[in-house]
This record gives C-alpha cells, sequence and structure tokens, in this order.
C-alpha cells in the first residue's frame, strides 16, 4: 500500500491541512484499517457496535462526531469540513464525500507522515542516527492518533524486531480490511457487474495489490473512466474469491470454486494467486486420488483438470499430473480419455514414461530368446 501514500494517487478521500497549509492526501481505508480513533470517527455507530461485538477486549470506544472535533474535543485536530474551510456540521460523514481534516499546532509534519507511512506499510524509517526528538514526535503522533502498534514498538525502545512489528500490523491492516470492507460499500468508489450482481470495492486496495487493476482503472483503459465496468466472462463465485485475495492476501477455499478462483487470477495476471489456487487443487486431486481403489478411475478427473490447468497457466499443477500419469502409464495406456490430451501433451507423456519405451522393448526381446525358468548351466 506504500505506492499509494501521495497527492496525485487515485482513491484518496482524505485530505490533511498542516498550520502551514500544505496538504497530505490519505485512504479512510487505510486509516480505518490501522487506527482505533479514525475507525471511531469514519466508522457508524453499528460498524463500531459489531466490531465492538466481534471483539469485546479491543475496547475500540464509542463514536466521534464531527462536532466532537470541531468543538476542540478530539485531539490533534482543529477543524473537519467537508469543503476545506467550511466546518463540517453533519454528525455522520458521508462516504462519498472528500473530508478535510485541519491539524493543531502540536502535530509535527514529519512526524505525521512518519506515521503515515508506517500505517500504509507496516515500516517505519528509525535508524540510530535517528534523533531522539524525532522519535519522541513520532510517538506523540502515534498516540494521538491511536496507532496502537505502533505506539506499543516505540514505547518499548524497540525491542520487538522489525520482522514482528510488520508482522502485527498486517495482521491487523487484514484482519479490519475483511471484516469492513471487502465486498463491502463502505467508501467504496468503484463498482463491478458481475453475473448481473453489484459488486463494489476500493480503487486503493485495487491499485496496490493488482498491477492488471492498476492499469486498468488509473490508465487509459476505457475502465478508468467508469464508475460500474461490467465483466460479463468472470463468475461471480470466482471474482468475489479475487478480491478476497486482494483484500485479505488469502482465499477461503471452502467457500469459494478454485477453478473459478483460478480463471479469474489467470486473467486478472495475479500469479501468486494462479500457486495458491494450484496448491488447493492439488490437494483436493491427491485426496481423490488417494480415496480410489484404481488409479485409473480418476484418469477423466485428471484430464479435465490438466487442459483446465494449462488453458488458464497454472502450469506447475499441468506438469505434476502429466507426469504422474507418464510415470503410471501402465494402468492408464488403454483408457480412451487419453484422446482427449493434446499431441503436446502426448509427446511429454511418452518422452516421460516409467518404465520408458526402450525398456519395455528390451524387456520383450529379452523374454523372446530366453526361457524365464532357465537356469544357468556352468561349463
Amino acid at each position: 500500500m506504500g505506492n499509494l501514500l501521495g497527492d496525485t494517487n487515485p482513491g484518496t478521500d482524505v485530505t490533511f491541512i498542516f498550520p502551514d497549509k500544505t496538504t497530505v492526501e490519505a485512504h479512510r481505508l487505510v486509516l480505518c484499517c490501522t487506527s482505533s480513533l479514525y475507525r471511531r470517527i469514519f466508522l457508524s455507530n453499528t460498524a463500531l457496535s459489531n466490531l465492538n461485538a466481534a471483539n469485546p477486549d479491543a475496547k475500540i470506544g464509542g463514536k466521534l462526531t464531527s462536532k466532537d472535533i470541531n468543538n476542540g474535543r478530539v485531539a490533534g485536530f482543529v477543524l473537519v469540513s467537508s469543503d476545506r474551510d467550511i466546518p463540517y456540521d453533519c454528525v455522520y460523514f458521508e462516504e462519498s464525500q472528500r473530508i478535510f481534516l485541519t491539524l493543531s499546532e502540536d502535530i509535527s509534519k514529519a512526524a505525521l507522515i512518519e506515521v503515515l507511512n508506517f500505517m500504509y506499510t507496516g515500516k517505519l524509517n528509525l535508524s540510530t542516527e535517528t534523533e531522539e526528538k524525532h522519535t519522541m514526535a513520532i510517538l506523540d503522533v502515534a498516540q494521538t492518533f491511536e496507532v496502537e502498534i505502533l505506539t506499543e514498538f516505540l514505547k518499548s525502545e524497540q525491542e520487538m524486531s522489525e520482522k514482528d512489528l510488520f508482522e502485527q500490523w498486517k495482521a491487523e491492516f487484514v484482519s479490519f480490511d475483511d471484516a469492513l470492507f471487502c465486498n463491502t460499500s463502505r467508501f467504496s468508489d468503484v463498482s463491478f457487474r458481475v453475473e448481473e450482481q453489484l459488486v463494489r470495492a476500493h480503487l486503493c486496495v485495487l491499485i496496490a495489490h493488482c498491477d492488471f487493476m492498476a492499469a486498468m482503472l488509473s490508465g487509459n483503459f476505457q475502465e478508468s473512466g467508469q464508475q460500474e465496468i461490467p465483466l460479463p466472462s468472470v463468475s461471480l463465485d470466482g471474482f468475489l474469491g479475487f478480491l478476497q485475495y486482494l483484500y485479505t492476501d488469502n482465499v477461503n477455499f471452502e467457500h469459494h470454486d478454485p477453478i473459478e478462483v483460478l480463471k479469474v487470477a489467470n486473467r486478472f495476471c495475479s500469479p501468486r494467486l494462479v500457486t495458491l489456487c494450484e496448491v488447493c487443487l492439488e490437494k483436493k486431486m491427491e485426496s481423490s486420488l488417494a480415496n480410489s481403489k484404481k488409479k485409473s478411475d480418476r484418469l477423466g478427473d485428471l484430464i479435465q483438470l490438466i487442459i483446465t490447468a494449462q488453458t488458464h497457466n497454472a502450469h506447475q499443477l499441468a506438469s505434476k499430473y502429466l507426469y504422474y500419469i507418464a510415470i503410471n502409464f501402465e494402468e492408464f495406456k488403454k483408457k480412451k480419455e487419453l484422446d482427449c490430451l493434446s499431441t503436446d501433451n502426448l509427446i511429454v507423456i511418452e518422452q516421460q514414461r516409467w518404465p520408458p519405451p526402450c525398456y519395455l522393448t528390451e524387456l520383450n526381446a529379452y523374454r523372446k530368446t530366453h526361457d524365464r525358468d532357465s537356469s544357468c548351466t556352468l561349463m
């Protein structure tokens, strides 16, 4: 997400205004995934209640309104508005509106940018040469804006490793991203029409985690100017699985068909997701083979899986089961299903056969010229 922090990236819906009138753009989605304070500002009472019910030990706190901010009851801010300088009097923030947050004098610009960088990336650019004053300013901002993981890290005098810090950030980010934003309309700024259903999403997530989507939605493609993008040849189940991967870095294949997810992953050029689908499909096939009395009973399924895998660039999966057929060829060779394979696939199987054809030819020749029951005679 780090490449999305800045003033020119699409999908930003929050503008921080410093006392010197300079600004920094951000995304409500990222802020809500990493800060209790921003969840209390931007989320509705219902959303906060659901979070509190799901995580009773989290102590998320109650809703903060625009009046709380504009009346000076929220540290770090002096004004929240929808038109830069006009106070925002609405109790709940309109999700489609840009929000302007004017910061108080005690918020260090350099420290806030460092905290925002952590909120987007899970990484902190501190070194042994970093001045203690700057580190304390970062801690003050992290505490003020309730970025708990960063606050704990700095208070512990960085005893936690940077790797552990990143893993904690990622776990929290993914948890809130999934619970609050995956396949919901909250803060969404792009929609897809899939199998006649409207699926909502967020530009910042799509662009950060999928290069194909980044090119499609922020480049010169037709889709970049559309609020609703039709996907006529994509299955709803596969696309929802694909979105779950973009939002959470994983897919629950108990809820999504791995074949359908594979098709979408290949279409949108997501090689890691293709690999996850391959792993899932391999496990399913291995279980099916283990439960079959004869390997040959599953040949039709194997061939269908190979063809599907090759069609959608799951080449590791296809290669594995071409090899499986090759090393068990004696059991499969009389099956008509082999005719469904392409000539190229049959050549690969022939090259990898075990025992190899040359061995079988020599074995047959030997058996024709020697009596298997003959005994050796000493001269």
